[in-house]
């Protein structure tokens, strides 16, 4: 009998897709002058910025199995989203078309287009050595793993504002740290003491985050999000705290778990859907009226996302499951090849 789905956190996948699509939406009106609509930007962008971390925690609590079938669908979407994406810009939405433009559209993986679904399509290819290199160590050489990689690359950029990398989090470094934190977390995880303390842990790192970027907006004038990247502490502290509240509500969705297979088609579709509605939204940048025209923007892009994604499966799914199975076959045959020599 099939695993029963923990629908909780499949829940929380598709609230992290939302909270980064929520960011999206917003970074068009940071030029407003409304203190209130810049307060609220501040709280969605506290929120927001945890997205990405929760959705690789979940994916290394679980433990990605690649699987080549779900893999190549996956490639698909991104694939197929990104030439229809380049397509509507350039055609209907009279952005310059560019053969360098074109070339990264046809090959949006390599060429980083999509800077999540790389990291992501990256990290399900190292998957299996991850997860092996996991099951080697010890819990204290696990403990020292993360330590040093958290020294380097949450606790340089977060207390001496120095990078390695200058991706501000948003890269395969960042990535793989927060998967390797998911499964530690799903084999040891967390101490009870955190456990105890977890929603005033909770409650005081978004605070963190939310006053100290208030105190950079204040000074500066202009929005800051310094303390509201992938690459800080807080945020990396808020998203174990919002991950670990999750996994305690367990239950059962059908629907839940099917929304959830939505998440790669809304982040690959949003920012088109973005440009398109910008013209509704952005005019409100300064008016009290912006929290429910984002509202309806978020809605929108959400309900839009199902519409397209259901009939791109209807259309196109049996091709498209015909095709995975082809390459799951292939890739046995190469797999059993190998294992023979």
């Amino acid at each position: 009998m099939a695993a029963t789905r923990h629908s909780g956190l499949e829940c929380l996948r598709i609230i992290s897709i939302i909270l980064i699509v929520s960011m999206h939406i917003l970074g068009n009106t940071f030029h407003t002058s409304n203190l209130l609509n810049k307060e609220f930007i501040l709280f969605v962008n506290t929120l927001g910025n945890t997205g990405v971390t929760l959705f690789i925690l979940i994916s290394g609590y679980f433990g990605i199995r690649f699987n080549t079938h779900k893999f190549f669908k996956m490639l698909v979407v991104v694939w197929f989203y990104s030439i229809v994406s380049y397509l509507i810009e350039t055609i209907w939405l009279h952005t310059p078309h560019t053969w360098t433009g074109l070339a990264s559209s046809l090959i949006p993986i390599l060429s980083k287009k999509y800077w999540f679904m790389t990291c992501y399509v990256v990290l399900y290819c190292f998957s299996p050595y991850l997860n092996r290199l996991v099951q080697n160590l010890s819990q204290k050489s696990y403990e020292q793993l993360l330590l040093l990689w958290g020294f380097f690359f949450i606790f340089a950029p977060t207390i001496l504002f120095f990078e390695i990398q200058n991706d501000t989090g948003k890269g395969i470094i960042n990535v793989t740290l927060a998967y390797l934190i998911g499964q530690y977390l799903k084999v040891y995880g967390l101490p009870e003491n955190m456990k105890r303390h977890s929603w005033d842990i909770l409650s005081g790192s978004l605070a963190g985050i939310f006053i100290l970027n208030s105190l950079l907006t204040a000074m500066s004038g202009n929005i800051i999000l310094r303390f509201a990247r992938d690459n800080n502490l807080l945020i990396i502290i808020a998203s174990i705290m919002v991950f670990y509240q999750f996994t305690r509500w367990h239950f059962s969705s059908r629907i839940i778990n099917y929304l959830a297979g939505y998440v790669f088609a809304l982040y690959m579709l949003q920012g088109l859907l973005i440009h398109c509605l910008q013209p509704w939204y952005i005019p409100y940048a300064n008016s009290n009226l912006l929290v429910l025209y984002f509202m309806g923007t978020l809605v929108s892009i959400c309900l839009t996302t199902l519409v397209i994604e259901w009939s791109r499966r209807l259309l196109l799914g049996k091709i498209e499951n015909k095709l995975a199975d082809a390459m799951e076959r292939r890739g046995a045959k190469i797999k059993m090849f190998t294992d023979n020599h």
